[in-house]
């Protein structure tokens, strides 16, 4: 750092050209160095949730069972059985959900997390660094992003691995080593066997923050800032849906859940026309005016009330 500012200040005398390359480069080391300082190396993880039969893996001793506040180092491998859940916590706020029939580990030193097999909720704080997910089939490259990632290898049934991504929040790319990418953004899903991907779809994500175990299976919720920006995103889907008539507009808004505007605006309907809430009545009232204007007819030729001062 010292030398780059020595450089820059030297710089300074020249043209006022120069002047403004040196002052350029000078602002595009330091937020090089910012950025580097940020990006902490991931050289341990702590077990934050276990939920059921949840093992350690150590490369030169037997499998454990795994213990909330366990460290997790390098050589480690996580794995969860049957109906079992666990949550890691990096040291920057990183954190990794697995689902249940997972392997996983991470590479000390670097910010590549490995999902061997199984299913995994990713949360990358933004300004942290980013990381990466590696599999046998494809590199996922993330930024501040939180999605889910499901991967399981090839057998001897299956010649091909699969593999499945959901983005929640935030932007990931995803490569194959065939040099084949797609960049996945809120609310989009695809999946590869290795060798091509799916055609991007879009996937609800209000109905995966209500039913995933990944999301609601856990005795905490995730960051609130990740929610945050997640519900944000399922706003943005929901209003989507209105424009284009794809839903009421009585559907349940997130930011809305006590559905109060709905409840005052339907109360303001129902001032105006009291027996909307009751189609029934409407219907007996019509039958009792319609008998009302034969009777009259039929009488001294008195003029019958209209439809709506009969039914207001």
């Amino acid at each position: 750092m010292t030398n780059i500012l020595e450089s820059t200040k030297k710089l300074f005398g020249g043209t006022g050209r120069t002047r403004f390359v040196a002052i350029a480069s000078g602002f595009t080391c330091l937020i090089a160095v910012a950025t580097s300082a940020n990006a902490t190396q991931f050289k341990e993880a702590r077990v934050t949730q276990v939920v059921n039969d949840v093992k350690l893996l150590l490369q030169q001793a037997a499998p454990r069972p795994a213990a909330v506040s366990d460290l997790v180092r390098t050589g480690t491998a996580v794995r969860t059985g049957s109906q079992s859940r666990s949550e890691l916590t990096f040291p920057d706020l990183t954190l990794t959900r697995l689902g249940a029939n997972t392997i996983f580990s991470f590479n000390q030193g670097t910010r590549e997390m490995n999902l061997i097999d199984g299913a995994i909720l990713f949360q990358v704080p933004k300004g942290r660094g980013g990381a990466t997910i590696k599999t046998a089939g494809v590199t996922v490259s993330i930024t501040g992003t939180t999605g889910i990632g499901e991967f399981h290898p090839a057998t001897a049934s299956n010649p091909h691995p699969f593999s499945k991504w959901l983005c929640l929040e935030g932007t990931f790319r995803l490569d194959l080593r065939n040099g084949q990418s797609v960049e996945l953004g809120p609310g989009k899903t695809v999946t590869t066997d290795g060798t091509s991907f799916s055609k991007v779809q879009n996937f609800d994500i209000g109905q995966v923050m209500k039913t995933s175990l990944l999301v609601i299976g856990y005795d905490t919720p995730l960051p609130s800032q990740a929610l945050d920006l997640i519900a944000l995103e399922e706003q943005k889907q929901l209003d989507l849906k209105i424009a284009s008539g794809l839903v009421a507009t009585t559907t349940t808004n997130p930011l809305d859940p006590t559905h109060l505007h709905h409840r005052q605006l339907r109360h303001r309907q129902l001032r105006r026309h009291p027996l909307r809430r009751h189609p029934h009545r409407l219907r007996h009232r019509q039958r009792q005016l319609r008998r009302h204007q034969r009777q009259l007819r039929a009488s001294s030729g008195h003029q019958p009330r209209s439809l709506h001062q009969f039914l207001i």
